[in-house]
């Protein structure tokens, strides 16, 4: 079962229809979104791991496992993931603990995908 990947795909679903309630909003999000795997001086890969970061310390889970497709598409390690998510343990306690077991559970689900371009997809 994909438990995560179907999750992942209603979550993406769900964004995109926001766009019909909230156009303006999600304009600037969808911007914003794109604009931090641009290079700079921190590389796209360190910034996906940082937004994978914020996203487990604050305990979201659903956040965490929209986050986590970037993080394996920038080329991070799971060792990587795994010692960002202990860092995010470290700064966001008991919440972030939950949502790093979560990160870390999806982890081989997303990594076993077949065809990593369904990650990327537009939603349905």
């Amino acid at each position: 079962m994909k438990r995560y990947m179907n999750r992942y795909l209603r979550l993406r679903r769900m964004l995109k229809g926001l766009e019909t309630y909230m156009p303006h909003t999600m304009d600037g999000f969808n911007k914003l979104y794109r604009h931090k795997a641009n290079k700079g001086a921190l590389s796209a890969k360190c910034k996906e791991l940082i937004a994978l970061s914020l996203a487990v310390s604050g305990g979201s889970t659903a956040a965490a496992t929209m986050q986590l497709p970037d993080v394996i598409k920038s080329g991070a390690s799971d060792q990587e993931i795994i010692e960002t998510i202990e860092v995010a343990i470290m700064m966001g306690g008991t919440p972030a603990l939950v949502a790093g077991s979560e990160v870390v559970d999806a982890l081989s689900e997303f990594r076993a995908e077949r065809e990593p371009d369904t990650l990327y997809a537009e939603p349905d």
